[in-house]
């Protein structure tokens, strides 16, 4: 009865645990900053949602900020720079599918953040001499 991260967040969830816990053994100060509202209307933003994940991956409810009010890439920069300029991050780290992450760094350094680029995936069309569903499913994504 409740909503779950869509299939191909898992690799961001993923690879973003991995970094707060290699932050979390060199004695940083860790947060993970999610963003992402409601946009598909399933009655949970996807912040919270994916915030719920990260804690059951073993991240501290109270190193994940959350953003709950972006609809769209632009606006999950846009909204992001407010919460880390309240937290005063000194580093901040995007991750995001490899698909996904040169638009989202293009956005966040429009508002006037540097963050460092992690790819939690690099999904790649298989070569066939036939049509395949899944080349069609990524050029969707894409």
């Amino acid at each position: 009865d409740s909503v779950e991260p869509g299939l191909f967040s898992y690799p961001r969830l993923v690879e973003t645990t991995q970094l707060y816990q290699a932050c979390r053994k060199s004695d940083g100060d860790c947060k993970i900053l999610v963003s992402g509202g409601d946009a598909r209307h399933h009655g949970s933003p996807e912040a919270t949602v994916y915030q719920r994940e990260l804690v059951r991956l073993g991240v501290a409810k109270d190193d994940v900020l959350i953003e709950p009010q972006s609809m769209n890439t632009w606006q999950n920069a846009q909204f992001s720079r407010t919460v880390l300029a309240q937290y005063g991050a000194d580093r901040t780290v995007l991750v995001s599918s490899a698909i996904h992450l040169r638009r989202s760094l293009l956005y966040f350094t429009h508002f006037g953040m540097a963050p460092v680029p992690v790819r939690a995936d690099d999904l790649q069309a298989a070569a066939s001499p036939l049509p395949m569903a899944y080349n069609f499913a990524l050029t969707d994504f894409a």
